[in-house]
């Protein structure tokens, strides 16, 4: 009797097929999803890098610099991350940092008038604005110190735009410092969460629309927040980039460009290949 209940006890192979066949379909369907798998994002930005650096090859200006960070993962990827280029107004990002810092510490001093020039500085690049700002947190050594405790030695502001009030030197900046700094303002530790908010909705206000933001597709759920900096030699742009699967920041500088036109095909060029790597293609 207990030979033949061992015997009855023992799997007959059309039940073992049975059973088996849900472990198959689920060792099936999970083959099916790794291969439908997207690129990881370590692949994608290692491919961006090699795009950025075919792009710059043929850069419309004699120099040129690229700078981008995935925020949420920290993957970076850059051409001349730290060569130092004149600033142009791409200084009223730390200034407009230094202006929050006082208003943080003197609230009194974030008048309407103030927060007007604010507005100008940033949303139409106004310099009348940008020196009284510069006057008002106590000069252009304090913006620099600000950059340099934070970590961003060479984002430094020499001097006031109109009248060059306390110039000791060029205002200067690298891509990866001013990228940086927008990374800190996106992850709310630059200033304050509240100050750092009010800067991204001023950014967001930004008028000067035909480099950077150009390059991005206009989709649900998609922002952008930017300031571009320009003289008769340099053409930059900055920003902010949100979209419903990632966040970035991104810094262009050229130096020597061709023609203005020419300089802000390529920031939307750059610029929307940033988007395609980090977003996915449309």
């Amino acid at each position: 009797m207990l030979a033949a209940s061992w015997l009855l006890a023992v799997p007959r192979p059309a039940e073992v097929a049975s059973a088996l066949k849900p472990v198959r379909a689920a060792v099936l369907a999970s083959r099916e999803t790794l291969a439908e798998e997207p690129d990881p994002l370590s692949s994608r930005v290692a491919r961006l890098e090699m795009k950025l650096r075919a792009l710059c090859s043929k850069a419309p200006a004699r120099r040129s610099a690229v700078y981008v960070q995935e925020i949420d993962s920290g993957l970076t990827a850059g051409v001349n991350p730290n060569r130092a280029f004149v600033a142009a107004s791409l200084i009223k990002l730390p200034v407009m940092a230094a202006a929050y810092r006082l208003w943080e510490e003197e609230p009194e001093r974030k008048t309407p008038l103030a927060r007007t020039w604010l507005e100008w500085m940033i949303t139409v690049s106004d310099n009348a604005s940008t020196d009284r700002l510069i006057d008002l947190v106590g000069g252009p050594e304090v913006v620099t110190e600000l950059c340099e405790d934070r970590g961003w030695p060479n984002l430094r502001v020499r001097h006031a735009i109109q009248n060059h009030r306390g110039r000791r030197g060029r205002n200067v900046c690298t891509a990866r410092e001013v990228a940086e700094f927008l990374v800190a303002l996106e992850e709310r530790r630059l200033v304050s969460e509240e100050a750092d908010e009010e800067m991204w909705q001023v950014l967001r206000r930004q008028k000067k629309l035909r480099r950077i933001p150009a390059g991005i597709p206009k989709l649900p759920g998609v922002e952008v927040g930017s300031k571009t900096g320009t003289l008769g030699s340099v053409l930059h742009d900055a920003a902010i980039v949100r979209t419903p699967r990632t966040r970035y920041a991104l810094c262009i500088l050229l130096a020597g460009q061709r023609s203005d036109a020419a300089g802000e095909r390529f920031c939307r060029t750059v610029s929307r290949s940033v988007f395609d790597a980090l977003h996915g293609e449309q």
